[in-house]
């Protein structure tokens, strides 16, 4: 038993539990010093995932608006119009 740690006692006499820990305890390794940052630069970041470039060309895509014949005449509407107007009236409602 080299250290003697706090045991929560107030009269700070140690408990076996105490004397378990002090045995087992290693000694800390020591603390950087101040002065300058052994790593200037930082870490680098990291590579720009793709994710934004897909999901806008995704939302492009989905809110174009396509020319769609009605009767006699066409309408605009976007492929999200159009896949809520082909899909059965139940899974609609829900």
């Amino acid at each position: 038993m080299t250290e003697r740690f706090y045991s929560g006692r107030r009269d700070g006499q140690m408990t076996v539990r105490d004397g378990i820990a002090a045995a087992n305890k290693r000694p800390l390794p020591p603390r950087a010093k101040g002065g300058p940052s052994p790593n200037p630069r930082g870490r680098p970041r990291k590579e720009q995932s793709m994710l934004p470039d897909v999901r806008k060309a995704f939302e492009l895509a989905i809110n174009k608006r396509v020319a769609v014949p009605r009767g006699d005449k066409t309408v605009l509407m976007t492929r999200v119009e159009i896949g809520l107007e082909q899909t059965p009236q139940p899974i609609r409602q829900r």
